[in-house]
């Protein structure tokens, strides 16, 4: 079995749910900071909803997409989250019928893809065989029956901070790479220049540079 992998644009994400997973140094703050420049020039006002955040205080964010007539889309990035409670899951089965792009940043944690709204599954490497194995059964084996191709597919694509994703709505696999900052003169390698990115990356830029609103 032949499995044709292409290029993914983030145009693709649009409302509904996307899971992201990745252990820590995989790539995924590059992600985000790409998604969030990606979600600003299209307009689209992005709320991060950090680790451990009351969803009940969402209730007014919902609520407006629910209630106003000039509806627009906005994105929420739900970062490092490690429990599901029902709040969240009200916000994914809703998230199409509300206009609303939702990233699920998962922090070593599966959640249930109840009434199927999970649309996209994004796999940077997360460092750790069985929780590799947990995503491939849950939310993949059914689209990719052979096991042994995922593992050598995910090992291909997920190499250098670069991303494996399966789009349910066309059933095609991508590989993305996240873009760091441009230094036409620096010599560092990918592991250095990936540091040296992490660490000018914080909540106060975000918010001065791309008007996105943390919820801490």
């Amino acid at each position: 079995m032949d499995l044709e992998i292409k290029n993914f644009d983030l145009n693709k994400i649009n409302t509904g749910v996307s899971l992201l997973f990745g252990a820590t140094k995989s790539g995924k703050t590059i992600f985000i900071n790409n998604l969030i420049e990606h979600l600003y020039k299209k307009s689209i006002k992005t709320f991060i909803i950090k680790e451990d955040y009351d969803y009940f205080n969402l209730r007014d964010i919902i609520d407006e997409q629910m209630y106003n007539k000039d509806i627009k889309t906005i994105a929420i990035i739900f970062d490092n989250i490690n429990t599901i409670n029902n709040d969240l899951y009200h916000i994914m089965e809703n998230s199409k019928n509300l206009d609303i792009i939702c990233i699920i940043v998962c922090n070593n944690i599966l959640i249930n893809d109840i009434g199927n709204c999970i649309e996209r599954i994004m796999i940077l490497n997360v460092q750790n065989d069985e929780y590799k194995k947990q995503i491939y059964n849950t939310y993949l084996k059914k689209y990719i029956e052979d096991e042994e191709m995922f593992d050598t597919i995910y090992e291909e694509c997920t190499k250098n901070y670069e991303m494996l994703i399966f789009d349910k709505n066309d059933n095609i696999t991508y590989w993305y790479k996240s873009e760091l900052k441009e230094d036409d003169n620096s010599d560092n390698s990918d592991e250095e220049e990936y540091n040296e990115y992490i660490s000018c990356f914080d909540f106060e830029w975000l918010y001065d540079y791309y008007r996105v609103f943390i919820c801490l």
